[in-house]
């Protein structure tokens, strides 16, 4: 399996290697033909040059299966920080991400469900007055219903609802 992958990765930068000037090679290329040579050096410090140089605009994969190779256990490139980084550390990276982003969406969910709770405690006490004011204006109206439908606060509820009587 290890032998079609690297066949796979040798043919694929073939492409590259015949129109890429030797001055300007890629540091990938360096470890595909050090990989096809079976050179562990030339292995080493292409893989210690695409750190470096962080070229890896067309050939990612390839990196990761150097830097694998080279170091001796997966790499994984993570394009926020723009580094490799072995494959615990990566999915440990990935998963603390989840966790702040889960973190983060409970947190909110905490303030809508406050927002809701404050939203309906208002309107029940908007409701409370506002039934507490009809009934006031009713009594006002059966004692003097001049004075009540003169009042400020009471024309427009009757204006609304009706008279009481």
């Amino acid at each position: 399996m290890k032998q079609f992958i690297l066949v796979i990765a040798v043919s694929s930068c073939s492409v590259l290697l015949a129109v890429t000037p030797a001055s300007a090679r890629s540091p990938i290329a360096d470890c595909t033909d050090a990989i096809a040579a079976g050179d562990r050096a030339g292995i080493k410090s292409a893989a210690e040059r695409i750190e470096r140089e962080n070229e890896l605009v067309a050939g990612i994969f390839q990196a990761e299966k150097c830097l694998s190779l080279a170091k001796g256990e997966p790499m994984r490139y993570d394009h926020s920080s723009s580094k490799f980084l072995p494959d615990a550390e990566y999915e440990a990276l990935l998963q603390s991400r989840r966790d702040k982003l889960q973190s983060a969406r409970e947190e909110q969910a905490r303030k809508d469900d406050v927002e809701a709770r404050l939203r309906q405690e208002q309107s029940a006490r908007r409701q409370a007055v506002t039934l507490r004011t009809v009934e006031a204006c009713n009594s006002l109206y059966g004692r003097d219903w001049v004075t009540a439908m003169t009042s400020q606060v009471c024309q427009p509820i009757f204006m609304d609802i009706g008279l009481p009587d």
